[in-house]
C-alpha cells in the first residue's frame, strides 16, 4: 500500500523513475535487499516488476520505482535518478 501512495503522489504525475533507498546485500545476503536504515526486505514480498530482481547486467545493486508501472526494478547504482527519502517523525514540540 505504501508503494502505491508514493507512486501515485510523486512519480506518476512526473512520469519519472526514482531511487527508493533499497540496496542489495553483500556476501551471503546477495539475494536479500536492505533499506539504507538496515531493515531487511525479502524480495518475494515486495512489488517487484515481472522477472525482477534479476541483476540483469551484473552490478544491479540498487532499486528504483519504475515509471509507468510503480513496481520495483534492480538497477546499477550509478544511473542518474531522482530519489525519494523517508521522512522521520516530526520531533518538534507542539505549540499550545
Amino acid at each position: 500500500m505504501r508503494y502505491i501512495v508514493v507512486y501515485r503522489t510523486f512519480l506518476q504525475p512526473l512520469q519519472v523513475s526514482a531511487w527508493i533507498g533499497l540496496k542489495r546485500g553483500t556476501g551471503t545476503k546477495h539475494d536479500v535487499f536492505q533499506w539504507q536504515r538496515n531493515k531487511t526486505v525479502i524480495p518475494k514480498y515486495q512489488p517487484w516488476c515481472i522477472s525482477e530482481p534479476n541483476n540483469g547486467f551484473g552490478g544491479e545493486n540498487c532499486t528504483e520505482m519504475a515509471k509507468g508501472y510503480g513496481c520495483l526494478n534492480d538497477l546499477n547504482c550509478e544511473k542518474l535518478r531522482p530519489y525519494i527519502c523517508e521522512r522521520g517523525k516530526d520531533r518538534r514540540k507542539k505549540l499550545q
